[in-house]
C-alpha cells in the first residue's frame, strides 16, 4: 500500500512486533495487541495511515482487510480544519513547525540564519535571520538599510502619507514613525486624524467658540468652523457678531416691533424687542394693557379716570377717562350735572360724597422727609392720576396718626376702580374693611417691595398705624431716616392686618403707602 497516502503511522500493538524480530512476520492476535481506529475499536495487529488530502483514517489489518474512518479533525465543506503546530501543512497554513516548504533565510532576502514558522503557521518568523555586515552604516547586500542609510527609501515611498522612516537593529525598514492620513490613528508627523484631535478645542486654539475640526492632509486643524465674538463676523457657534445680524429681526424672533441686536457674547439680545399683550411696554410699543409708562388721563387732557392701552400698543385708550362738567358719568366721576358748580348736589370736581383711598404705584423708603413729605407724594400721585380732591398718607409718628390729622369722613372711602373699602370713618377703623386697598392710583395691583416680613414677597405697605388709626409705634425717626425699624399692614388684607402686620425690620427697605382723600 505504499505510495497511496502522504503520511504513514505504524502502529503496533505489543513491543514483540519491533522490527527488530524478523521471526515475527504476522502481527500477533493475543489480547492487548492491536492498533486503535479513531471511532473507538480495535484492530489486531495492523497499520494505521492517514490521509490529509481526504481527512481519513485507513487501518490496515492483519487478515488483510481495511477500516476507513474519519480523522479525529473535524471538517467542513471545504475539508479538515487545520491544526497548527502538529507538523504537517494543512488548510491555509503557510508554514507549521519544521515544515517550511522550502523556504529559507536566504529566500526571504536575508544573508544568513535560521528561519522558523510563526506560532500561528500563518507566516514566517525570520527573526533568526541577519544580515552578513548589518550595522556598518552602509547599505550593502540585501540590506533594506542599514544605520542613517536608508537607500533613498522614505515614508511616502513605503506608501506612507508622513513621518520618519529609520533602520533597525536588523538592518529592515522602520515604518513605525510613518502614518497614513485617515485612518483615525495620529501617527507619523500628524497632529490630528479625522476626529481624533487629541483633546484640542476651538477655544485651545485661541478661539471664542466653534468646532474644531482635522486638515485633509492631517497636518493641521481646521479651524474654519470657529469664531471670535468681536470681530464682526459671524463665525464659530455665534448668533450675530457686531452689526452683523445674519438677517435676523425682532419679528423672526417671535415678537411684534422693536430692533434685534447682538449681546457681548455674540448671541441675540432681544430687549429691544416688543411683545404686545404682555403688559410690559418694550420694543416700539407706546403702551401695553395697563401699563402707560406713567402716562395718566390727566396728561391725555381728561380730569380722570384710568388711562388703558389700545390692543395695537401704540395708540392710548381714553375710553376710561372722564371731563367733569360735560353731563357724561365718565373716568372716576361719581356724579357729572353737566356744571362745575358746588351746592346744586353734585361738587365741582364730580367727585360726589365718595373719598378716594389708594395705594401709591410708587414705592418708598422710609425717609419721606416726615409726614408732609409723604403727603406731598400722595397729592402728586392723585393728581398725574386725575383723582380730585385733597390726599394725606396713611402714617403715624410718636406724636401724630390718622385719628389725629385726618378729616373722619362720613361718606364711603373707596378705591379708584370704585370698589368700596368702607362705608365710612367708622367702618374704616373698625378692624375690619369691606373690601382691600388694593388698587393703585392709576387702578392698577400694588408694588411688591423687598421687605422680608414672613419671608418677603408680600405686598407691605409703610403704615406703624394699628387697624382703629392710631400709632403703632416705630417710624423710622418720624419718617425722616433709613436707619431704625418699622411697621406695615399689607394691601391685601381686610382685616387688622391691612394697617399693622409687620414688626421691626429696616427702614432702607422699600414699599408703597396708603393714600386718603380729605
Amino acid at each position: 500500500m505504499t505510495g497511496r497516502y502522504s503520511l504513514r503511522l505504524v502502529l503496533v500493538g505489543s513491543m514483540s512486533m519491533l522490527a527488530a524480530c524478523p521471526e515475527d512476520t504476522t502481527p500477533s492476535g493475543t489480547a492487548g495487541s492491536g492498533s486503535a481506529t479513531s471511532d473507538g475499536s480495535t484492530t489486531t495487529g495492523g497499520v494505521t495511515t492517514f490521509d490529509p488530502s481526504s481527512g481519513t483514517t485507513v487501518v490496515e489489518t492483519g487478515d488483510g482487510s481495511t477500516t476507513v474512518a474519519a480523522d479525529d479533525t473535524s471538517s467542513d465543506s471545504t475539508g479538515p480544519v487545520a491544526e497548527c503546530g502538529n507538523g504537517v501543512l494543512e488548510g491555509d497554513e503557510v508554514c507549521d513547525g519544521d515544515v517550511l516548504s522550502g523556504e529559507t533565510c536566504e529566500s526571504q532576502g536575508f544573508d544568513q540564519g535560521t528561519l522558523a514558522c510563526a506560532a500561528d503557521c500563518t507566516g514566517y518568523d525570520d527573526s533568526g535571520c541577519s544580515f552578513v555586515n548589518c550595522g556598518d552604516n552602509v547599505l550593502a547586500g540585501k540590506e533594506q538599510c542599514d544605520g542613517n542609510d536608508l537607500g533613498g527609501a522614505s515614508c511616502a515611498s513605503e506608501g506612507f502619507d508622513s513621518g520618519t522612516l529609520s533602520c533597525d537593529a536588523r538592518c529592515l525598514l522602520d515604518t513605525g514613525d510613518c502614518g497614513t492620513c485617515g485612518n483615525v490613528i495620529v501617527d507619523g508627523d500628524e497632529v490630528c486624524d479625522d476626529i481624533v484631535l487629541f483633546g484640542q478645542t476651538c477655544v485651545s486654539q485661541g478661539f471664542d467658540s466653534g468646532q474644531l475640526a482635522c486638515m485633509p492632509d492631517c497636518l493641521t486643524y481646521d479651524t474654519s468652523g470657529c469664531g471670535t465674538c468681536g470681530n464682526d463676523l459671524i463665525d464659530g457657534d455665534e448668533d450675530c457678531d457686531g452689526m452683523q445680524l445674519g438677517g435676523a429681526t425682532c419679528a423672526a424672533a417671535g415678537f411684534d416691533s422693536g430692533t434685534v441686536a447682538c449681546g457681548s457674547s455674540c448671541a441675540f439680545d432681544t430687549e429691544g424687542c416688543g411683545l404686545c399683550g404682555n403688559g410690559i411696554v418694550d420694543g416700539t410699543e407706546l403702551c401695553d394693557g395697563n401699563a402707560v409708562a406713567g402716562a395718566t388721563c390727566g396728561g391725555q387732557g381728561f380730569d380722570s379716570g384710568q388711562l388703558t392701552c389700545m390692543p395695537d400698543c401704540l395708540t392710548y385708550d381714553t375710553s376710561g377717562c372722564g371731563i367733569c362738567g360735560n353731563g357724561i358719568l365718565d373716568g372716576f366721576e361719581v356724579c357729572d350735572d353737566g356744571n362745575l358748580v358746588d351746592g346744586d348736589g353734585c361738587p365741582s370736581d364730580c367727585g360726589g360724597d365718595n373719598r378716594y383711598i389708594f395705594v401709591t404705584s410708587q414705592m418708598f423708603n422710609g425717609n419721606f422727609g416726615g409726614l408732609l413729605g409723604a403727603d406731598a407724594q400722595c397729592q402728586a400721585l392723585a393728581v398725574a392720576a386725575g383723582l380730585p380732591g385733597t390726599y394725606m398718607a396713611w402714617l403715624s409718628t410718636a406724636a401724630e396718626s390718622p385719628s389725629t390729622r385726618m378729616v373722619q369722613s362720613a361718606q364711603p372711602y373707596v378705591r379708584p376702580d370704585g370698589v368700596q373699602v368702607a362705608p365710612n370713618w367708622a367702618g374704616l377703623v373698625d378692624g375690619t374693611l369691606d373690601a382691600p386697598i388694593n388698587v393703585t392710583e392709576l387702578g392698577g395691583p400694588p408694588p411688591i417691595g423687598n421687605t422680608s416680613c414672613a419671608g418677603g414677597g408680600f405686598p407691605t405697605v409703610w403704615s406703624s398705624t394699628t387697624a382703629n388709626g392710631n400709632s403703632g409705634g416705630t417710624s423710622c425717626a418720624d419718617w425722616t431716616s433709613v436707619a431704625g425699624g418699622g411697621q406695615w399692614g399689607r394691601a391685601d388684607m381686610i382685616d387688622g392686618s391691612w394697617s399693622s402686620w409687620c414688626f421691626g425690620g429696616v427702614c432702607d427697605w422699600v414699599s408703597p403707602i396708603y393714600c386718603v382723600q380729605q
